[in-house]
């Protein structure tokens, strides 16, 4: 891996995780970003020892939420999840709403009730959200990167430094 590193300036792939992380009324139990065909400024590494990330070949971020974070996030609405099934408690009726995630807004809706929807907000490690995903207990919101998030840029310095 170090040898490649010097010698080529390129890594194969590079994965980190970071949780819980909060963004105005959203906490994220955990994000997790994986990043393929890691190129850096090998004059940087060699000279200062230090780690400056020139870009990537592709990425996968997700972040994750748990049905109480998704709860609170929504203003208490009682839920539970289920792989593909979110089922909530809106205007005391118990029902199974369709999630999805469009511009970045996650929305739930149920037959004959009013959309319930909630903006995911952008920040440095989660640059984008473009699928939303059911499971046990957890939402998953994910998106495929082509730059470094600014936010792994920074973490990376930081962490070299």
């Amino acid at each position: 891996f170090v040898g490649r590193l010097a010698v080529a300036g390129e890594v194969q792939g590079v994965s980190a995780h970071a949780g819980p992380v909060t963004e105005g009324r959203i906490t994220f139990d955990h994000i997790d970003v994986s990043l393929r065909g890691v190129k850096l400024d090998r004059t940087v590494l060699l000279r200062d020892r230090l780690v400056r990330l020139l870009g990537i070949h592709s990425g996968l971020v997700s972040a994750v939420m748990t049905d109480q974070e998704l709860s609170q996030a929504l203003g208490g609405v009682p839920l539970t999840m289920t792989p593909g099934r979110l089922e909530a408690t809106l205007n005391g009726v118990r029902v199974t709403a369709v999630v999805s995630l469009i511009n970045n807004e996650l929305r739930l809706a149920a037959p004959g009730l009013t959309v319930i929807s909630l903006r995911i907000p952008t920040n440095a490690i989660l640059p984008c959200s473009a699928s939303a995903q059911v499971l046990t207990g957890r939402l998953v919101l994910a998106c495929v990167l082509t730059a470094v998030p600014a936010g792994l840029i920074e973490a990376a310095l930081r962490a070299s430094a």
